[in-house]
């Protein structure tokens, strides 16, 4: 009994560290959007936009998933190989904890960039 546990133990511990990995990424690429977004049309929900994206990661990650994730907003002019005026927001998280479940994924950082075409 214990030679088939542990495998499957482990497999099942590296299949749920990789989902919460894809969940947490996701949270980080659309509060990077949504960030992007916010920026780029002014609102003023967004006067602090490293605030507004890690309330988005609450919101949507849970804050245990990315504790210490870093938001970067640039006015950029190109996006990709688009060029134009746009707003740039890179939020970069260690995966942390998440990392530590899935062999090989430790001390690796998920990093999520969204950009979005801005008026100036």
């Amino acid at each position: 009994m214990a030679f088939v546990a542990v495998p499957l133990l482990s497999i099942v511990f590296a299949i749920v560290g990789g989902g919460m990995l894809l969940w947490a990424k996701a949270a980080a690429q659309i509060a990077a959007a949504q960030t992007a977004r916010c920026v780029a049309i002014g609102s003023t929900e967004c006067v602090d936009p490293a605030a507004y994206a890690r309330a988005l990661l609450t919101k949507w990650g849970r804050s245990s998933l990315l504790p210490e994730a870093e938001v970067v907003v640039e006015a950029g002019s190109t996006c990709g190989s688009n060029v134009g005026h746009y707003a740039d927001v890179t939020v970069t998280a260690p995966a942390g904890a998440l990392g530590d479940m899935v062999a090989g994924l430790s001390g690796t950082s998920l990093v999520a960039r969204a950009c979005y075409p801005s008026g100036s």
